[in-house]
């Protein structure tokens, strides 16, 4: 058909659909590249502990390592005023390594042993250097000789977050899911608009394949007002949006009625926007954005004058019966559905 207004813009509103999702994907794509999901849920296995540095200076930052013969410094690191974690060191190699052991279940022994920990290798910070200072002095060593012989690198267990990376990688795989679906959703729609589920719908409501035809024909032939995403002709509105489409025919309205909104910068009432509501079915609710208030007028006086059995005007009253009538609808299509 040529000239067909409704799948000219499902088409439109499709590729935009197309575009968002490739988007959305690549966006996760990159997540997963960039964030180390692999090393976290994979994590290298160590050995031997004089082994980290070279393991780190290749880019390892998440192992997996047995521990024997670490002891306690008698240093622990706190969070909210509890400890949440102990240091501990290994002499080995004449190098001494500081562990940074997890500690939620009270005093952890002097000495671990055959302890295998997933860690995160990182660089030293202002608590670790704390941490070595102090041990020197209760070792009665010189600071610079302890730190001579200290590696560089500390192996945090409490800086392992496999558990995150766990639900994050779930989420970014459920949400891909879903966007691929809605990829492939619109591909079909912009060839095959008729599948478009405003058209099923649409069809549905009317039960005549031909009714997107006939709005086409009112659109072209007996169009009587269009304002901002909003189309009236004879016998339907249809309301448009960047993503969709909705057709609604005129004898299907409960209720309609004008909603203005001030919009703020601040305290600042910067624009004032006019919405055209419309309720036609049960909690089914189509709300037309960027109007101006004279052709929404227009729209509500020109139902008043033709349709009289539509609610116009929004009040307390108005919502209670409208609520009630197209409850009474949707149970009597109901009941004629099973008949």
């Amino acid at each position: 058909m040529k000239n067909n207004y409704i799948y000219k813009h499902i088409r439109k509103s499709s590729i935009l659909g197309i575009i968002l999702a490739i988007l959305v994907l690549s966006a996760i794509l990159m997540l997963y590249i960039i964030l180390p999901f692999r090393e976290v849920l994979s994590p290298k296995e160590i050995p031997l502990i004089h082994q980290i540095s070279y393991a780190y200076s290749n880019d390892v930052e998440y192992i997996e390592i047995t521990l024997n013969d670490i002891h306690y410094t008698g240093y622990d690191s706190y969070r909210h005023g509890k400890v949440y974690a102990s240091y501990y060191y290994s002499l080995s190699n004449n190098s001494c390594t500081l562990i940074l052991v997890k500690n939620v279940g009270g005093k952890l022994p002097d000495i671990l042993n055959n302890y295998t920990i997933c860690a995160r290798l990182i660089e030293n910070d202002s608590h670790s250097s704390q941490v070595i200072e102090q041990m020197a002095d209760d070792l009665n060593w010189t600071k610079e000789g302890l730190k001579s012989i200290t590696s560089d690198i500390t192996i945090d267990e409490t800086a392992f977050k496999s558990d995150t990376y766990m639900y994050l990688a779930i989420t970014l795989g459920v949400i891909g899911i879903i966007i691929f679906s809605y990829l492939l959703s619109n591909i079909a729609y912009a060839i095959i608009p008729a599948i478009h589920p405003s058209c099923i719908y649409f069809r549905r409501l009317t039960k005549d394949r031909k009714t997107i035809e006939n709005v086409n024909n009112e659109l072209r032939s007996n169009l009587i007002i269009r304002s901002g995403n909003t189309a009236l002709t004879k016998n339907y509105i249809v309301c448009t949006t960047p993503f969709n489409i909705e057709i609604i025919p005129i004898t299907r309205i409960v209720w309609a009625y004008e909603h203005s909104t001030w919009h703020h910068i601040l305290w600042f009432k910067t624009k004032l926007t006019y919405t055209l509501s419309i309720l036609y079915g049960y909690n089914i609710h189509i709300d037309s954005y960027g109007n101006t208030k004279e052709h929404i007028d227009t729209i509500i006086e020109y139902l008043s004058e033709n349709y009289p059995g539509i609610i116009l005007g929004y009040t307390p009253e108005n919502k209670i019966s409208a609520k009630k009538k197209a409850a009474i609808i949707y149970q009597h299509n109901k009941a004629q559905k099973k008949k």
